[in-house]
């Protein structure tokens, strides 16, 4: 994206995105964005750009609003990105879903460390981590806090161990289908303890569910 260096704000569709990065499959380097500073109004979405190896380029961003659909960060189907670092400038709320997903060289979710909140996409949503295969650990969500308004999915993270970062959650909401918490086929996940922040009532359903390496539940108590 050379050539963006001097471009320092976005405004957003009518649709509520602010910046879409889509199918570009050559695309190897977002640094041309640099210059950009601020919150976004709208969403963030970057997705299907098979060489992008990280975000550099988006350290100046400081927050994101969210679109129609209720979604605020969208990263799906990067095939070569290793890291996210490129978004440690981000602080504050995401008003709508934080969504990674089918990012499959991705192992760390270092970056978003100062986010400290999530809201729900129309669906119902607040933190979606699904296919990530390469995924092993969340610390870097450890800056969340409070109760999540919608609900928690994290799927297929094959080499996801702990949920060590969201120490902090206290509690969960549900989504249009009824579900609160959503834990499958994270192969290599060995404990929950990160979950044990969680009190009082999950307005939906709890499913744990093809976690092959998983021994306890412990981590739940407060539920």
């Amino acid at each position: 994206l050379d050539g963006l260096e001097g471009v320092t704000e976005v405004g957003m569709n009518r649709d509520g995105a602010s910046l879409w990065l889509r199918d570009n499959t050559e695309l190897a380097s977002i640094a041309g964005l640099r210059g950009l500073r601020g919150k976004f109004p709208g969403a963030l979405f970057i997705a299907e750009n098979h060489w992008l190896t990280s975000l550099d380029g988006l350290e100046g961003v400081k927050g994101l609003g969210m679109n129609s659909d209720g979604q605020s960060l969208w990263l799906q189907g990067n095939l070569n990105l290793t890291t996210i670092a490129g978004l440690r400038g981000l602080r504050g709320k995401f008003p709508g879903l934080l969504s990674i997903e089918r990012n499959s060289k991705l192992t760390s979710l270092d970056g978003l460390e100062g986010v400290t909140e999530v809201g729900m996409n129309r669906d119902g949503a607040s933190l979606w981590l699904r296919d990530n295969t390469e995924l092993a650990s969340i610390a870097g969500l450890r800056g969340l806090r409070g109760k999540f308004p919608g609900a928690l999915f994290i799927a297929e993270n094959h080499w996801l161990t702990s949920l060590d970062g969201l120490e902090g959650v206290k509690g969960l909401g549900m989504n249009s289908d009824g579900q609160s918490l959503w834990l499958q086929g994270n192969l290599n996940l060995t404990t929950i303890a990160g979950l044990r922040g969680l009190r009082g009532k999950f307005p939906g359903l709890l499913s744990i569910e093809r976690n092959s390496k998983l021994t306890s539940l412990d981590g739940l108590e407060g539920v």
